[in-house]
């Protein structure tokens, strides 16, 4: 029988507790699901970096044998944000004024898996050398996001 190498996994798990702007109550999970669909169908990315953001490549939700939501996950992804302007030609030692990136498509993006327990509102998600982000900067993009 072949030894199985160890390898570790770090994970960063970090609370999101978020009120509604109009009760100043805590949400509900069926609040934190609806918010999470939201960001979802939107395709909402937002800053982790000077130069990075991150966005929700896909979201599933498991539920029990009741048909109530016990958590929600899928992939986190962070891609390298360029805002198509002005471009410039190493070979021309020039400003390509024509060039244009197609619209959507962003270079350099790295995934890692994430988990989102609606009932008490924790966040967790995996690091690896390719995907790395704070997690004060996924909680602030939670809670950018969710406004």
């Amino acid at each position: 029988m072949e030894k199985q190498k160890e390898k570790l996994q770090y994970f960063y798990v970090i609370n999101v507790k978020l009120k509604s702007k109009k009760t100043n109550q805590d949400l509900k999970p069926s609040d934190y699901t609806r918010l999470f669909n939201a960001v979802y169908i939107k395709r909402i990315h937002e800053s982790s970096s000077n130069t990075k953001h991150c966005i929700l490549k896909n979201l599933f939700t498991e539920k029990d044998e009741n048909g109530k939501i016990q958590f929600l996950n899928g992939i986190l992804a962070q891609f390298t944000y360029i805002e198509n302007e002005k471009w410039f030609d190493i070979e021309a030692l020039d400003i390509d004024e024509e060039f244009k990136i197609p619209n959507g498509l962003f270079p350099d993006t790295k995934m890692t898996e994430y988990i989102f327990i609606p009932n008490i509102h924790r966040f967790a998600y995996k690091t690896n050398s390719n995907f790395y982000a704070s997690p004060y900067t996924i909680k602030k993009i939670s809670r950018n996001s969710f406004e």
